[in-house]
């Protein structure tokens, strides 16, 4: 580690690298072109291949290592990594383990991408089942498409059915995010079949959820509890407490919304309480939002208030601008119900900075046209109305028919 900082360094002073930030160096354009060129002209292509794998090895066992700590829950759920020669990553907290995958990701991203030109079908299936549940709420959703489909390709190269139903699932959660439900709908049910077939009942469980998240938005509320509770059962039967976690965390909003309050209630605690036992601070925001909704719908709005606050702090702590996203956008609701117009406004503005899934996107622009509306800016209200309109349009979801009325309305009111 010494002899790399002192080599690095003399290149530094000799203006030959750009130190960005401490330790963190990248090469000027012409210079990367030319060190490329020469280390294919003067290295044996054994020696660049070894030096690849050295680098995937170390990227993989970081990730590996910063994602134990995140989501530790999961941790047999990822590919085995073994442990480096040498000193291994290793993080003290969440948040360390957060600032590094924040700091690496485009390096992350960008040998995910080389691992297929170098023919190392292994990492390009490693890393993104390693990463997944970050880079869902941290990569623009048309990158992870990349990624989740290199992951996919490299796990049939490999013969695993296994990590292909892993990848399938993960791309069914992309389309998810992109608001593409049918199209998540037959992924997540390739990869269903796929882990019937080889028996793996923690896979199934884990897709049956994430089939029950997606016919909740789509307004298929029945089928959403049946798919849920099907996924609870089998996590409580294997047991397998990362997947009991995620069913618990989606029975309680299908609950909500159906109207059965207080089974929904009880889900929320049980959700809550199993992510604060287990020390996991993104799923107690992720538990504190949903909570705050059952509030909301209520009409307990400075409860709900709480609630939200309490998770936008996390997602702040974690650096998630996904969680933030939806935080600033559930206070943003609560505020305009409780007529305080301009700080409504604020959060909305706020939400819409941050890249998140469209459906929150088109929410995102429904309650910024509802407070323009109240606060007497009529083109404003309108063109937000409009964009909500055609995102909701484009989900075609039972939401669509609620914001094209609105829309009416304000023209016949302008």
């Amino acid at each position: 580690m010494e002899e790399a900082e002192e080599l690095l360094e003399s290149l530094h002073d000799h203006h030959l690298l750009n130190e960005h930030t401490a330790l963190r160096y990248t090469f000027h354009d012409l210079l990367r072109d030319f060190a490329d060129e020469l280390v294919t002209r003067e290295e044996p292509e054994p020696l660049r291949h070894a030096a690849l794998v050295r680098l995937l090895d170390y990227y993989r066992q970081a990730a590996a290592a910063a994602m134990g700590v995140l989501a530790p829950l999961e941790q047999h759920h990822r590919p085995l990594v073994s442990q480096l020669r040498g000193t291994a990553m290793a993080f003290a907290d969440e948040g360390e383990a957060a600032d590094w995958l924040t700091v690496e990701q485009s390096n992350l991203l960008a040998v995910i991408r080389h691992t297929g030109d170098a023919g190392l079908p292994e990492y390009a299936a490693d890393l993104p089942a390693i990463l997944w549940r970050r880079l869902k709420r941290h990569m623009p959703a048309h990158e992870a498409l990349v990624v989740g489909t290199l992951a996919l390709d490299a796990t049939r190269q490999l013969g695993n059915p296994v990590g292909e139903a892993a990848a399938l699932r993960h791309l069914g959660l992309v389309r998810y995010q992109l608001g593409e439900f049918p199209q998540a709908i037959e992924l997540l049910q390739q990869s269903l079949g796929i882990y019937r077939k080889v028996g793996n009942r923690t896979g199934q469980a884990h897709v049956l959820t994430n089939l029950g998240l997606t016919l909740a938005r789509m307004g298929r509320l029945e089928e959403a509890l049946d798919h849920h509770q099907r996924a609870l059962e089998l996590s409580l039967d294997i047991p397998e407490p990362a997947v009991e976690a995620i069913a618990l965390i989606n029975l309680g909003p299908t609950l909500t919304r159906l109207g059965r309050m207080p089974e929904a209630l009880d889900f929320h605690h049980r959700a809550l309480a199993l992510r604060r036992r287990t020390g996991n601070r993104l799923g107690q925001a992720i538990a504190l939002n949903q909570l705050g909704e059952y509030h909301q719908k209520l009409q307990r709005h400075p409860e709900a208030l709480d609630l939200y606050q309490e998770a936008l702090d996390l997602h702040r702590e974690l650096g998630d601008t996904f969680g933030q996203a939806e935080s600033h956008t559930l206070i943003g609701d609560t505020l305009l119900s409780m007529d305080a117009l301009a700080s409504a406004l604020e959060h909305y503005q706020a939400a819409i900075e941050y890249p998140g899934e469209r459906y929150n996107l088109a929410r995102i622009h429904l309650g910024l046209a509802r407070a323009h509306h109240r606060l007497g800016h009529p083109e404003a209200a309108r063109s937000h109305a409009g964009q909500a309109v055609d995102i909701y349009a484009s989900l075609d979801i039972p939401e669509a028919g609620q914001a094209k009325a609105f829309l009416d309305a304000l023209g016949r009111v302008s």
